[in-house]
Order: C-alpha cells, then sequence, then structure tokens
C-alpha cells in the first residue's frame, strides 16, 4: 500500500514501478504485479531489473519457457545485463539444453574471459553432456574440484548469492 501511495503523490519511476509489482507478485496479484513490471521495463526501455524480476518469477512458478522468453526479451532491450544472461544459461541447462546453455555461456566468456561464474557453469555443462553420453570424468575436473554442491546443481555465484532468488 505504501508503493501505491507514493504512485498516487508523484511521478512514476522505474525502481517504484519494479518495487510495487514485486510486491504485487509476493502478494499472489499475479496480473497487477506483471502489468506494473511490464510498465516499469518502457521507462527507461531495457530496464534490466524488471524483466529479471518478470523472468524469475516465472521461473518460480514453474513457467521455465515463459521464463526463457523473458530473458530473450530484456536480453534484446539490455543486452548487457548480466544477471539476465546468467539466469537465462541456468533455464537452459535445467531445461536439458545442454548444447544451447554451453553456448551461450562461452557467448559469455568471449565477453568476459575471467567470469569465475561462467566458467564453473560451463564445467557443469560439459559433465552434465559427458555424464549423459557415457564418457568418463577425470578427477579434479573444474567443477569436481571445486567441490560445491551449489555448483553442481547450477545455482552459485561469486560472494555465495544464488541467481535464481530475489536480487
Amino acid at each position: 500500500e505504501a508503493y501505491s501511495e507514493l504512485l498516487r503523490q508523484g511521478p512514476e519511476t522505474p525502481e517504484l514501478l519494479r518495487q510495487l509489482g514485486r510486491a504485487r507478485l509476493q502478494q499472489g496479484l499475479e496480473a497487477e504485479g506483471f502489468e506494473r513490471l511490464r510498465r516499469a521495463v518502457g521507462l527507461p526501455p531495457g530496464y534490466a531489473d524488471a524483466w529479471l524480476d518478470m523472468a524469475l518469477h516465472l521461473n518460480r512458478a514453474n513457467r521455465h519457457a515463459e521464463a526463457e522468453r523473458v530473458c530473450d526479451q530484456g536480453l534484446a532491450a539490455a543486452p548487457d545485463a548480466v544477471k539476465l544472461q546468467q539466469l537465462k544459461a541456468l533455464l537452459m541447462r535445467r531445461s536439458g539444453y545442454l548444447k544451447g546453455a554451453e553456448a551461450w555461456l562461452r557467448h559469455m566468456l568471449e565477453a568476459r574471459p575471467d567470469d569465475a561464474w561462467s566458467l564453473c557453469q560451463l564445467g557443469g555443462v560439459v559433465e552434465g553432456q559427458q555424464v549423459r553420453a557415457g564418457g568418463e570424468l577425470h578427477p579434479g575436473g573444474l567443477v569436481d574440484g571445486l567441490g560445491d554442491e551449489q555448483v553442481r546443481r547450477g545455482n552459485w555465484l561469486p560472494g555465495g548469492g544464488e541467481v535464481l532468488t530475489d536480487p
């Protein structure tokens, strides 16, 4: 209600619309929440945090294909949005589209060659492809050497955060 009051008192800002959209989604008011987030992404076009919120909500609601489409739309408007890029990689990986996830992660590494998150995710994707193909993994491989269960599940981010939780 405080966000609604702020909207009545002043101009709509992307952050205010985003916060109101998030609040409505948390209250279970999906249509109103998405409407606020859609308005937020247009003020200015490419407001990546609002695209991320929409995709995260769809993912949590097990609407993974829609979440990936929203990531694509957000990346078309904000191609350098790292968290959207990361979420897209995770969605592709979790849907079993490992070759696509591998290609996407390699694309991300071209832009940021020292990106630890992308390197770890790529290791997990390659590991998954080898396991599915019946291949052998050598001890001390990229993911095995880390020994981090979150990396194996595909949730790890530098600093201990998790990309699929609210930012």
